[in-house]
């Protein structure tokens, strides 16, 4: 089931060992519509350093990743989330970056990604750390998005 309380969401994820994320991983394959291109972990309620992006039928799976290095081209693009349902914004990601991604226990394993699974493997990243898209395009003085009536940063961007 996934996970759309803003509050829950906005933990930041935990390291996981790499020998724990198999389940996890396989529950996210599990849980993943059809339609989508990514899912944290923390949307399912498991607030720990995973996720899954899929492009073409292809899934990889993210463990601990970690992004090395982002540049400064940016693009901007108009982004839904599963977690923010019926709702879309346009956000600026880097269009190119270089990720690590732990490969097994000992080893880590570099990626260039650019483009589409650049800005997929940014938002699912962002997870992680507890940001949601909305975080992208609310200024701190708005009202907040999830309907409280208070300030965004007194409510879900503190």
């Amino acid at each position: 089931m996934i996970i759309v309380d803003q509050k829950k969401l906005r933990t930041i994820s935990s390291e996981i060992s790499f020998e724990k994320s198999r389940e996890i991983l396989d529950l996210l394959q599990k849980e993943i519509p059809e339609t989508a291109v990514g899912l944290a972990a923390i949307q399912i309620g498991i607030p720990v350093r995973v996720f899954i992006t899929k492009f073409k039928k292809n899934i990889i799976e993210w463990v601990n990743p970690k992004i090395e290095e982002s540049s400064n081209d940016k693009i901007e693009t108009e982004e839904g989330c599963l977690s923010i349902p019926k709702k879309t914004v346009f956000v600026k990601r880097s269009k190119q970056i270089t990720v690590l991604n732990q490969a097994s226990i000992t080893e880590r394993k570099r990626f260039v990604l650019f483009d589409a699974e650049a800005i997929v493997f940014q938002h699912e990243f962002d997870h992680l750390n507890g940001i949601l898209i909305i975080d992208k395009t609310v200024g701190r003085n708005d009202l907040c998005p999830c309907g409280s009536k208070v300030k965004f940063k007194k409510c879900c961007g503190n």
